[in-house]
């Protein structure tokens, strides 16, 4: 009897959250709270289904590219349970974050601390995604860790008083390594001594010819001003050229990625990337983040409307930019 009554509340709560979900523009229609979906903590109750935990363990489950890994097996919805119990690293922002809380053994840390100078003696490796920020590299094994950092989206408050939550993302480690704080920016971790340890038989330690053919020729391209393939045959106004090269600055190759998160409404480069994986950014939200990029280039309030349309399964863009008689174009590429 104790067990009917508990599943009848979950259905109660999930159905709560369904009623949330579908006033959300980004989540309407593309998540479905059932009871078995449900966590329920003191505070608060988090929707995070057995899809959701397998999408982020599989992220974390590459020894040879960089980053922590989850314990092979390891049940993350119960690890997400037991962390809900503790209290809240951050509130702010419509974000609730743990950050580096004892979840038990739940992996391996990703991130190893050295001197500076020997770091920089480290191979150099650029992440493939986001900013493509360059990092240091070396072979080594990772260091077990209970600490464990969950961060989620408040979805609104339930009738018992919790906050209802989704998941964003959920992995191994913390905000120090040895003492050290970890930088939000990656490109700052080998000033600070910090690496990425990778097995010693990671492919990523091997020299590329590709990619360094790749580097050689943005760099060329970016010198040329080229990223952008802009027609302006009807674009009379006199500032063309600063805006030409302020729209290059803004989408470098051609490309808006997840460097361009904050116009998407994520306050990181792994919260768009998990957030693209539960199915929230979808066309609409495509759109809107290009329109908003492009608008800090030509506002509104100067006259200038800007309108985005996607084409190749949303793998491009064309986006238009008018002021009276004066238009313009370009096509990006969408790399998120």
């Amino acid at each position: 009897m104790q067990k009917l009554a508990g599943i009848r509340l979950n259905e109660d709560v999930s159905q709560e959250i369904q009623t949330l979900i579908d006033k959300n523009d980004f989540l309407k229609g593309k998540v479905k709270a059932t009871p078995s979906d449900v966590i329920e903590g003191d505070e608060f109750v988090l929707l995070f289904s057995e899809d959701a935990a397998k999408h982020i363990a599989e992220r974390h489950l590459d020894g040879n590219k960089p980053g922590s890994l989850f314990k092979s097996g390891i049940n993350l919805r119960d690890v997400a349970k037991k962390i809900l119990n503790i209290s809240p690293s951050e509130q702010t922002n419509g974000r609730v974050k743990w950050l580096g809380v004892n979840g038990g053994n739940v992996g391996e840390m990703g991130v190893a601390k050295a001197s500076p100078e020997d770091v920089a003696k480290m191979k150099d490796y650029t992440m493939p995604d986001g900013a493509k920020e360059q990092i240091k590299i070396a072979p080594g094994k990772r260091k077990p860790t209970n600490e464990v950092s969950l961060i989620t989206a408040e979805l609104g408050t339930l009738g018992n008083g919790k906050k209802a939550l989704s998941m964003i993302t959920m992995f191994p480690g913390g905000t120090k390594v040895d003492g050290v704080e970890i930088p939000m920016d990656r490109g700052e971790f080998a000033s600070k001594g910090l690496y990425f340890v990778v097995d010693s038989t990671s492919p990523l330690l091997k020299e590329n010819i590709l990619k360094i053919v790749n580097e050689v020729l943005k760099k060329y391209r970016n010198q040329l001003n080229e990223g952008l393939d802009i027609s302006n045959d009807n674009y009379k106004l006199p500032d063309f050229e600063k805006k030409k090269a302020a729209l290059n600055q803004m989408f470098p190759d051609g490309d808006i990625d997840t460097s361009h998160y904050q116009y998407f409404g994520y306050d990181s480069e792994e919260e768009l990337r998990d957030g693209k994986g539960f199915g929230e950014v979808d066309s609409s939200r495509i759109t809107n983040a290009i329109q908003n990029a492009t608008k800090t280039i030509f506002p509104e309030k100067e006259g200038f409307k800007v309108d985005v349309s996607l084409y190749y399964g949303d793998e491009k863009g064309n986006v238009s930019i008018v002021k009276g008689d004066d238009t313009l174009d370009f096509n990006i590429n969408i790399n998120i």
